[in-house]
């Protein structure tokens, strides 16, 4: 699937209403209506990224796919919760208790449950709830859980009918939206199970549960969104598109896209969540399900190569903000509670640029140093390149040590800061042979466990008389490995170092340009060293 970076502009707007219906709801009563905007977005994209892995691969691999969402959420995720905890033990102490069951529905990503059963609404006003907004994340985790096994039953099944599929998904979203509207209580409702007032409340398992606030905040309610862009991805795929008749109707699609973000805008700026305990009738009687059909005539500009919405979209600074939605959106909400200390006030402009001069810096770093290097390398590459940086700033001070100016030198890059170490501590093939005394595993097909995987284990040129030599026993074809090494390797280490089997593989193009890059960073380094001087120094040294 072709990146789309008109839905990262259309994350950028949905983000955006949120962060401002947090601060100031008065400034836009609808702006909760963004939550909607990710669910919709989210389920279009998951689904096609499953039928795309099934169409390569012939099957989904659910571990891997799990593996990929669990690095894009939960690092940032828990550096937050980290953060947040280490403010509340040293500086607000008394939210300790009140804060303990958040952390721990955040780490289980059940927060919409446990906000329901203790009864604290979307809307509620509360001490200190620094983790509220994680409700919609658990909606959607759950969701990430449960979606790819029943598309491996929709792709094993319905392997030529998915259009029919989208369309019956689209069914079940209008399903969902009928049944909120039927069980959504209009006018007054109880604000907790007393003996005298139990208006819109059910008693489950001894809990008093609001019902509206479960509509607002439940997984089955909310799944609506998620099935319409489901069901849309199984009819609209960018790719296909270009290929059949809608290819040419960008403009068309612009106008669409157009009308459906004047309904989102519109929208935001009239439709309240609740008004003094009377929670918006229009809301739950179709306003979630509309939002989420503007939601998809976005997109579907959006994603069509010939419409200019995806450009506009996809401009710099709305894909700025909206590459960083998450961090922007897991950040604000605790940086908000610490300045207001307390749910549902209003924020002065002063404080929400506070806010804003805290969140944007952190989020910034958590999308550079946590989600983008745990997302592409995972956890293992990632402190890889971390102890890779150590060594450079040890090998820059060695360096600095060893040609007595007392000062670090300049860190040099890998490539050479490689030769650098290996002139400390001896090859990687040294190091190896000191592990394991000498013994020779022939594990890989050129020598064994000490010599690089990637590249024939003699890899450098030989001039003169070892290259005669060398060139003497390819012809001859004794497999005598000493005469090389006698030659070319390191003759008193017991190392010998065949050349490879075959003469293309030498001069194989990725093998020359590496050989070229060796010898301008050699030249970089300090000057041309003769390939064999420096074999003979790495054998001297170890």
């Amino acid at each position: 699937m072709p990146y789309l970076p008109g839905l990262d502009g259309l994350r950028a707007i949905a983000v955006v209403a949120v962060m401002i219906y947090h601060a100031h709801h008065d400034w836009l009563p609808g702006g909760f209506l963004g939550v909607e905007v990710f669910f919709v977005i989210s389920g279009y994209l998951i689904t096609l990224l499953l039928m795309g892995e099934k169409e390569r691969s012939g099957h989904i691999d659910l571990r891997q796919f799990w593996a990929r969402r669990f690095r894009r959420l939960l690092p940032a995720l828990y550096v937050m919760m980290t953060l947040v905890a280490v403010y509340i033990a040293a500086f607000y102490a008394v939210a300790r208790e009140q804060t303990r069951g958040d952390f721990v529905s955040g780490v289980l990503y059940v927060s919409n449950w446990y906000q329901i059963f203790v009864g604290q609404g979307y809307g509620a006003s509360e001490a200190f709830v620094p983790l509220r907004h994680l409700w919609s994340l658990a909606v959607e985790e759950q969701f990430y859980l449960v979606w790819p096994l029943v598309m491996v039953a929709i792709l094993r099944r319905a392997r030529g009918g998915l259009p029919k599929v989208g369309l019956q998904l689209i069914g079940v979203s209008v399903f969902i939206a009928i049944v909120v509207a039927w069980v959504y209580v209009p006018g007054p409702v109880a604000t907790s199970c007393g003996a005298e007032f139990t208006r819109g409340t059910w008693t489950v398992f001894g809990r008093c549960i609001a019902v509206n606030d479960m509509l607002y905040l439940g997984s089955f309610s909310r799944a609506g969104g998620l099935m319409l862009g489901a069901g849309f991805a199984m009819l609209w795929r960018p790719l296909a598109i270009m290929r059949g008749p809608l290819r040419d109707k960008g403009r068309r699609l612009d106008l669409l896209a157009a009308f459906g973000l004047a309904v989102l805008v519109y929208f935001m700026f009239t439709m309240y969540l609740q008004d003094r305990g009377v929670y918006n009738p229009w809301l739950y009687r179709g306003g979630f399900f509309f939002a989420g059909v503007a939601t998809l005539l976005l997109i579907a500009a959006a994603t069509h190569q010939g419409a200019a919405a995806g450009r506009l979209l996809g401009n710099k600074v709305l894909l700025w903000v909206g590459t960083r939605s998450y961090g922007l959106y897991l950040y604000h909400w605790p940086v908000y509670q610490i300045i207001r200390k307390q749910a549902n006030i209003q924020m002065s402009v002063g404080q929400i640029v506070l806010a804003m001069v805290i969140t944007l810096p952190i989020t910034e770093a958590s999308y550079r140093f946590i989600e983008t290097p745990i997302r592409k390398g995972g956890l293992r590459a990632t402190l890889g390149s971390m102890r890779r940086d150590v060594w450079r700033v040890v090998a820059g001070a060695a360096g600095g040590a060893a040609a007595g100016t007392g000062h670090v030198q300049p860190v040099l890059r890998r490539p050479a800061l490689r030769r650098q170490r290996q002139l400390l501590t001896g090859s990687r093939r040294q190091r190896c042979h000191r592990r394991h005394n000498g013994q020779r595993q022939h594990r890989h097909r050129w020598s064994g466990p000490c010599h690089h995987p990637r590249r024939p284990a003699d890899h450098h040129h030989h001039r003169g008389e070892g290259a005669a030599a060398v060139r003497r026993h390819r012809r001859v074809g004794d497999g005598g490995g000493a005469a090389v090494a006698g030659v070319g390797g390191c003759a008193g280490a017991g190392e010998g170092r065949p050349w490879p089997r075959r003469r293309e593989e030498r001069r194989h193009p990725v093998a020359r340009r590496r050989r070229h890059r060796r010898r301008h960073l050699d030249r970089r380094a300090g000057g041309y060293q003769r390939s064999d001087e420096r074999r003979r120094a790495r054998c001297d040294h170890g």
